[in-house]
């Protein structure tokens, strides 16, 4: 009686256990009393057979809908398991590419920074030696001042030459001075030819 439980559910396996609960009335009592139950004994016997078959019915069926309900469940965990890490995979992604930005823009501010510093050095450097070419620029217009046509011949053209060059470095600490602030160089168009 318990295969038509295993295989078909709760209610043939009542049906099962009536019909078996004939048959053995049918076989274990003599031939002509096989159908007719004697009061009370056989109708006392016949119910404790039918209520203990139905309860094995009950806890067989009841055993196997735990079981299924339970593979249902390791099913269900198994596939939040599967979206848990898929989210974990996908929120793992999201923040390596977060540190990353933030690891490439650390480095910007970094460079950002040294590109400051750096300024503030030139600028310094680029006015002391603005104050040392004013220095120099003016020592030498006072020299051509003070010549008097008798010195030696190339001595105006060398005075001429070197406040040339001071021009050009006052020119090149004013560049300094602009990297510094940073301000635009405003740079304009040269002859290289009238140059060389």
């Amino acid at each position: 009686e318990l295969i038509p439980v295993f295989l078909g559910g709760r209610g043939p396996g009542l049906l099962a256990a009536l019909l078996s609960g004939l048959l053995c009335q049918y076989f274990f009592i003599p031939p002509p009393d096989a159908l007719r139950l004697s009061w009370p004994d056989g109708w006392v016997a016949m119910a404790f057979y039918w209520s203990t078959a139905a309860l094995i019915i009950a806890l067989v069926h009841g055993m196997f809908t735990a079981y299924e309900g339970q593979l249902q469940s390791d099913a269900k965990l198994r596939e939040l398991n599967e979206a848990l890490e898929q989210r974990v995979a996908e929120r793992t992604t999201a923040l390596e590419t977060e540190g990353r930005r933030r690891s490439e823009a650390q480095g910007q501010v970094r460079q950002l920074q040294k590109m400051e510093s750096l300024g503030q050095l030139t600028g310094g450097i680029a006015h002391d030696f603005n104050n040392m070419l004013a220095i120099i620029i003016g020592s030498l217009d006072m020299a051509k001042r003070r010549l008097t046509g008798n010195e030696h011949p190339k001595l105006a053209s060398n005075l001429e030459n070197a406040v040339q060059g001071a021009q050009r470095a006052s020119v090149l600490t004013a560049r300094l001075l602009a990297f510094s602030r940073q301000q635009p160089l405003a740079p304009q168009p040269v002859d290289a030819n009238k140059l060389v």
